[in-house]
C-alpha cells in the first residue's frame, strides 16, 4: 500500500459512463444558470438537478 493511498470516507464514490450531451443545449442552460446565481434565483439547485441528470436535490 502506497503512503499516499486515497480512499473516500464512506466507500461511495460511483463514476458513471461518459454521457452524450448536445454541446450547443449545455451551453444555453448553463448561460441561464449564471444569470440565475447573479440574481441569487431560489431555482439554482432545479436548473443545476437539470444540466446534471444523476444530481439530486437536498432541501
Amino acid at each position: 500500500m502506497s503512503a499516499f493511498s486515497v480512499s473516500p470516507a464512506n466507500d461511495m464514490i460511483f463514476v458513471a459512463h461518459p454521457m452524450e450531451m448536445d454541446d450547443e443545449e449545455f451551453m444555453k442552460k448553463l448561460t441561464e444558470l449564471e444569470a440565475a446565481t447573479r440574481k441569487n434565483s431560489m431555482d439554482i439547485k432545479r436548473m443545476i438537478a437539470d444540466i446534471v441528470g444523476n444530481y439530486k436535490i437536498n432541501f
